[in-house]
């Protein structure tokens, strides 16, 4: 009798949990818990949105940073290849100058006294004045250094 008595007792507890299960939960329990997921689900997103808006800015910083350097190694690298080709041109203007002052001289040695220091004065006042446009282009070429 006393197994029979449990097993009643058994059957009718299984019986009130299963009949509790199909029972919706009362109205005001369903809108706390609603307020309750809502209130997470509205921390969660601002928290989300929190974390986002870091990296973004992050990034944008990081992305600020690699262009201001680039901008400054591409400013740097035209100076340097304005200054190189100031230069160059400097060079070119020297050995032209020189090379024209030989020629020159060459010429003058085939003149004799007064005409020969004529002509050799000439070809040095023209080199001098070949070497002062060089330089003044050299600097109208090559950038200001800061």
């Amino acid at each position: 009798m006393k197994t029979n008595v449990k097993r009643t007792l058994l059957a009718l507890a299984v019986l009130a949990l299963t009949a509790a299960c199909d029972r919706p939960k009362p109205a005001a329990e369903v809108e706390r818990d609603v307020a309750e997921k809502q209130s997470e689900v509205a921390k969660d997103m601002a928290d989300a949105r929190g974390d986002a808006i870091g990296k973004m800015t992050s990034a944008r910083n990081d992305a600020q940073e690699k262009i201001q350097d680039a901008d400054r190694k591409t400013s740097q690298a035209q100076a340097d290849l304005l200054k190189a080709t100031a230069d160059a041109n400097y060079k070119l203007a020297m050995e032209q100058a020189s090379g024209a002052r030989d020629i020159a001289l060459k010429k003058c040695e085939g003149l004799a006294g007064d005409q020969q220091r004529a002509c050799e004065d000439r070809a040095s006042a023209d080199f001098s004045t070949a070497l002062a446009q060089a330089e003044k282009n050299r600097s109208a070429q090559t950038p200001p250094q800061y």
